[in-house]
């Protein structure tokens, strides 16, 4: 499955998808976070790029694959722990299906870097309180810090697990050991440059976040469960199919040779599933913002473990066996679809261009002419939306930093000394609102504006890119 998800968009994608172009320019400046996010995409994406020689295309996509595996592996061991192997296989099976571990995982983001520390979090979670070793909670600190490095959001998880504890007989009782505090001890250290990294840019990941959120409609936020419901529906009919669909009879647990779960197993999955989702909804609804579909993603794996215990009569031999035919399945066809369906779809469709399908080599080359041939001077800046102005950069042997919609409060490391010394490509799509801005339209000033025209190969004959550029010149 890894190997097909790395190879097939290597070889199908004329672009990477836009959260991997954004990242990989964003990598080359190890910075602790940008606008948006804490910055470890980037910092796994410019480590991939560093042991391929300096490719950015197949490592990206690699780089996505050992995420996911690595999820898929946490979400086993803690299935395995919470329950038994069987309940393990089923939930590991059951999301081979779920958009994030098929065609969405090419799009490497925070999203899914997030999830193998959201699993391993609720795995040492629950190991810490029933060993009570610490190494157990040295390892929760630790997840919980770098989850946090991934996606911001990872703090709901963080505030249910510590409600979890509190709330249990169990987990009351492991406070009073040493391993929570030096837990807590870890996952301090590990946060302090974060933790400055926010103070020093005003927050504004948290900015950027409610600006997304606003984006959504109360309705949006309250449907929110709806989502998950969708969201999880591979996870159903994986299980259905395997498990019901012509199935004569039901064997019980008991004769396996696995432990069932208990109560107080399937209560910390539900707990962990649900209550991250229900806490985002309620902190939405108090700050008058909303919620995206795609933030629901990291409870998909333990809400798949979850559904698993409770099919555990049916979980057997030969039941395992017809989920792994179906795992198998989706695990082939899925990217040997995409690779039918992606390149042709704009050719065939009135869909809109996939952004996978644009001549990003083409792009590159014309526009790095340009300014060549108009500074004979390295390319060290390249100014305007992410996407295009990550498409000149991405490959650029000049590894040029982007000042994205020429918004300096976006790149502090690009400051008013090196844009002026160095210069800057500055590059917009006809139409596109971004290149109105107040900042970007101060950087052109009157300077003569340049057209480009791309044909997309993959489109239809009227598809064009119709790309603006100014040469910002060096001093």
């Amino acid at each position: 499955m890894a190997l097909l998800w790395t190879l097939v968009p290597a070889l199908i994608h004329t672009a990477p998808p836009l959260d991997v172009v954004e990242s990989a320019v964003w990598g080359r400046e190890w910075v602790i976070g940008t606008y948006k996010h804490p910055a470890m995409p980037a910092w796994a994406l410019e480590v991939g790029r560093a042991f391929s020689g300096g490719a950015i295309g197949w490592p990206a996509y690699a780089v996505a694959q050992a995420f996911n595996l690595a999820t898929l592996g946490l979400t086993f061991a803690l299935a395995r722990d919470v329950a038994n192997w069987r309940v393990a296989t089923a939930a590991v099976l059951s999301l081979l299906g779920v958009e994030y571990f098929s065609w969405r995982s090419v799009e490497f983001n925070h999203t899914l870097a997030q999830m193998p520390f959201w699993v391993a979090a609720a795995w040492c979670a629950w190991r810490a309180v029933n060993e009570r070793g610490s190494a157990w909670w040295l390892a929760l600190g630790a997840m919980a810090a770098l989850g946090l490095y991934a996606k911001l959001s990872n703090a709901t998880l963080l505030l249910v697990i510590a409600g979890w504890i509190l709330m249990t007989p169990r987990g009351r009782a492991s406070l009073t050991t040493a391993g929570p505090y030096l837990g807590a001890l870890a996952f301090a250290v590990l946060c302090v440059p974060l933790a400055r990294w926010l103070m020093a840019t005003g927050y504004q990941p948290l900015e950027y976040a409610n600006a997304r959120g606003r984006d959504q409609s109360t309705l949006a936020t309250l449907l929110f469960p709806v989502n998950a419901v969708l969201q999880g529906a591979p996870i159903f009919l994986v299980l259905g199919l395997g498990l019901f669909a012509g199935a004569k009879t039901a064997v019980a647990a008991s004769t396996q040779s696995s432990v069932a779960s208990t109560p107080e197993q399937r209560q910390f999955l539900l707990a962990l599933t649900v209550g991250p989702p229900l806490l985002s909804i309620v902190l939405a609804l108090a700050g008058g913002s909303g919620l995206r579909a795609a933030w629901l993603a990291p409870s998909l794996p333990l809400f798949a473990i979850w559904l698993a215990t409770h099919v555990e009569a049916r979980l057997t031999d030969r039941g395992l066996q017809r989920l792994s035919t179906i795992g198998l399945a989706l695990a082939v066809l899925l990217p040997l679809g995409y690779a039918v369906v992606v390149p042709s779809l704009n050719r065939w469709t009135a869909a809109p261009l996939l952004r996978v399908n644009w001549p990003q080599a083409a792009i590159a080359r014309e526009l790095s002419q340009a300014w060549t041939a108009a500074t004979n001077r390295p390319l060290k800046i390249v100014a305007g939306s992410a996407w295009v102005a990550g498409l000149v950069a991405l490959d650029h042997p000049d590894r040029p930093s982007i000042l994205t919609d020429g918004v300096r409060a976006y790149a502090p490391w690009i400051t008013p000394e090196r844009l002026d010394r160095e210069g800057a490509l500055l590059v917009w799509i006809e139409g596109r609102s971004h290149g109105a801005m107040p900042a970007f339209k101060a950087l052109v000033g009157d300077r003569p504006v340049e057209t480009l025209r791309i044909a997309f190969p993959r489109g239809k004959p009227t598809d064009v890119a119709v790309i603006r550029y100014v040469v910002l010149p060096p001093r």
